[in-house]
């Protein structure tokens, strides 16, 4: 997609920004595993995402669609599956963040995605 800034772009930033930010908002101990989760998984998405604002390319989709799926299962992982708000915290955050990415993935032309159309010629 080259340099067209994304709504998608703005949306996974904040995502990622709250995800960094929500153990001091209560959403866990500031110390614990879910908020070292949160801290490194936010600075990423956030990078990410502002990396994507000037240049973007569909692996960087695809890096933060992982993430999802990671902050999804992390709880039981990571065993914090216990802390209820902390749990459904980084599960609401993986699926958005899974969500807006496979979308801003899916705007992608195929050729950008690594999928090449091949041209059937006709004798």
């Amino acid at each position: 997609m080259g340099t067209k800034i994304r709504w998608q772009e703005w949306i996974n930033m904040a995502l990622g920004l709250w995800l960094f930010v929500s153990p001091f908002f209560g959403f866990g101990s500031v110390n614990g595993a879910a908020a070292v989760n949160g801290y490194v998984f936010g600075a990423i998405v956030i990078m990410l995402s502002g990396a994507a604002l000037f240049l973007s390319q569909v692996w960087e989709e695809w890096i933060n669609m992982a993430i999802g799926v990671w902050l999804f299962v992390a709880p039981f992982v990571l065993s914090f599956s216990d802390m209820h708000e902390v749990m459904l915290n980084h599960m609401d955050v993986g699926i958005a963040l899974f969500g807006v990415a496979l979308w801003a993935a899916a705007m992608y032309p195929l050729h950008s995605r690594g999928q090449h159309i091949s041209h059937v010629h006709k004798v």
